[in-house]
């Protein structure tokens, strides 16, 4: 049986419990220094709050620029007055236009009263009469239906009457050639309407045969005749 023997001094007890303190204490300073160090990483700090006034000073800038944002319908708002403004300016001036036609219409028919009564009352009705009768010969002529008999002398006067009106109402543009000649017959109704117009000769030209008919329908209603009457018309440049 074979037998281990320790050959040296005996080991001392003391010098091992001492270092094994003196390890002990190292060890734990070695662990208390990294739970300090962790400790001051939670420290707690002051902290200031500015950010709640500035976004109360952004709320309070949205809350003027919302509230400035109605003004732009407001004007808006004023666009339609305008419109109406214009359209009410618009039909003033059509009815002062209107005002003006109608007063000329007046002083026209108040010029023809003054022919009528010259020509029926007058101290030269006879005069006036033959003037009207040789206008009317020389520039637009105005009898009877053929056929029918011979006017007298108050229906003279009152053809001489009509054909100055009608004359009045004529107006020929561009009547270039002095050959021109158009004969229209009409019907005069009792209350001086006329209606039945038709070309009975034309002159060949459409513009100058228009021009007459409208002269006619112008002039409507003529002087209301004693007994309705259909009439011709000569119309010469």
């Amino acid at each position: 049986m074979k037998q281990s023997f320790y050959i040296g001094k005996e080991p001392d007890l003391q010098k091992i419990i001492i270092a094994s303190a003196v390890l002990h204490i190292l060890f734990l300073f070695l662990i208390t220094i990294p739970m300090k160090t962790n400790e001051k990483e939670y420290k707690s700090y002051v902290v200031d709050l500015v950010a709640p006034a500035e976004i109360q000073s952004h709320t309070n800038s949205s809350r003027s620029s919302m509230k400035a944002s109605p003004r732009k319908r407001v004007k808006a708002k004023t666009m339609p007055s305008q419109r109406v403004n214009r359209e009410i300016e618009r039909l003033q001036a059509i009815s002062a236009i209107s005002k003006l036609k109608d007063r000329k219409k007046e002083e026209k028919a108040n010029r023809l009263e003054v022919v009528k009564k010259n020509i029926y009352e007058g101290p030269d009705a006879a005069e006036v009469a033959g003037k009207i009768e040789a206008l009317r010969q020389k520039k637009l002529g105005v009898a009877g239906i053929p056929g029918k008999a011979k006017p007298g002398k108050n229906t003279e006067f009152y053809y001489a009457l009509i054909t100055q009106k009608i004359w009045s109402e004529w107006i020929c543009l561009n009547c270039e050639s002095e050959d021109f000649e158009v004969v229209i017959s009409f019907h005069i109704n009792k209350d001086g309407s006329v209606d039945s117009l038709r070309v009975i000769r034309s002159s060949g030209n459409s513009f100058y045969d228009n021009s007459a008919m409208k002269a006619i329908r112008k002039a409507s209603p003529l002087p209301p005749p004693v007994l309705e009457d259909d009439c011709e018309v000569r119309f010469r440049p």
